[in-house]
């Protein structure tokens, strides 16, 4: 009976350690988008002033859209006191004569400051930026998983980006973003996930957004971008952060399973 019981409770404490530790999911705090407009310069200056200061330790998560990556190349966004890294998994350079999006993005930021200043040189055309402020993830690892994707719009409207690989941790925040460079003014959607803001220059210009969602397990995340007319030229990114917890930076260990003692005396 004794042998059975540890071989139970073995068995249990190898469950919890292969458990998927969850952890709160990271939250949005803070969010802006804006954009510009200029055919004739040859470079475009875009800044976004959140609505208020980012703290200190949260996340900066940036996509920058603009014209293709051959015609057009968009800098790294700055912000005083921050240094960006450019996510290349969740950004899309696009084909020729189109659009591209790319992803950046500040682990845990110095904060005191709103304004994020975008540029991009070469044939400057129409650009965008989508700032989110992110609180409760990992500070020193915030990225799960991420990934990107061009495509036409199908005959729904629609495009679809997926990470590159699984996530680990069930409880991320998900963000995904779309740039339709040749055509705006939609009421744009992503299935299953909440917008989270719009940047529009109209019909016939241009259009991005970005959207989040919280997941409850882990695997391949995608983000279906709708509400565009068929063959719309698209360029989307992926992102899913996850918590302190999931990245190893507190409370990330399981105990093993306990051991147990031998029998208990009886008092004669």
């Amino acid at each position: 009976m004794k042998h059975m019981l540890k071989a139970v409770i073995f068995a249990l404490g190898l469950l919890l350690c292969s458990a998927t530790v969850r952890g709160t999911a990271p939250s949005i705090a803070n969010s802006g988008a804006q954009h510009a407009q200029n055919k004739t310069a040859a470079t475009n200056t875009v800044l976004v002033g959140l609505p208020g200061n980012v703290t200190a330790g949260n996340m900066i998560l940036v996509f920058v859209g603009a014209q293709d990556s051959g015609r057009s190349t968009i800098n790294t966004p700055t912000m005083t006191g921050e240094t960006f890294v450019h996510l290349t998994n969740a950004s899309n350079n696009g084909v020729s004569n189109a659009g591209q999006i790319q992803c950046y993005y500040v682990a845990s930021a110095v904060g005191g400051q709103n304004t994020v200043t975008a540029t991009d040189t070469g044939t400057a055309n129409d650009m965008h930026i989508l700032v989110i402020e992110i609180t409760g993830q990992s500070t020193s690892s915030p990225i799960d998983a991420s990934g990107n994707a061009h495509a036409l719009a199908n005959s729904s409207g629609q495009g679809t980006a997926s990470t590159s690989g699984a996530t680990t941790n069930a409880t991320d925040l998900v963000i995904g973003a779309v740039l339709d460079f040749f055509n705006g003014g939609f009421t744009l959607t992503a299935a299953g996930y909440t917008l989270v803001d719009s940047s529009d220059l109209g019909a016939l210009n241009s259009q991005a957004a970005d959207f989040q969602k919280t997941v409850s397990s882990t695997g391949t995340q995608s983000a279906t971008f709708g509400g565009f007319t068929l063959n719309d030229d698209l360029v989307m990114g992926i992102v899913a952060v996850q918590n302190p917890a999931a990245a190893g930076t507190v409370g990330s260990k399981v105990a093993g399973p306990a051991k147990l003692g031998g029998p208990a005396k009886v008092q004669r």
